[in-house]
């Protein structure tokens, strides 16, 4: 089960990295700001359900 803890990155919809979603779901900058979380549709949405993006396939 190593690969759940891996974290996966995240795109926004041009195709820019804006950061990474953990094994819990929390989306995160490269900073370590929480940016949302991925929900059970595998999108990327902020606290105030704006979607983001989507994380990228492994």
């Amino acid at each position: 089960m190593a690969e759940m803890d891996e974290e996966r990155r995240v795109e926004d919809f041009s195709g820019i990295a804006v950061g990474t979603v953990d094994s819990e779901g929390w989306v995160t900058d490269f900073a370590g700001v929480r940016l949302g979380v991925l929900t059970s549709k595998n999108d990327v949405v902020d606290f105030s359900g704006v979607r983001l993006g989507a994380p990228v396939p492994r």
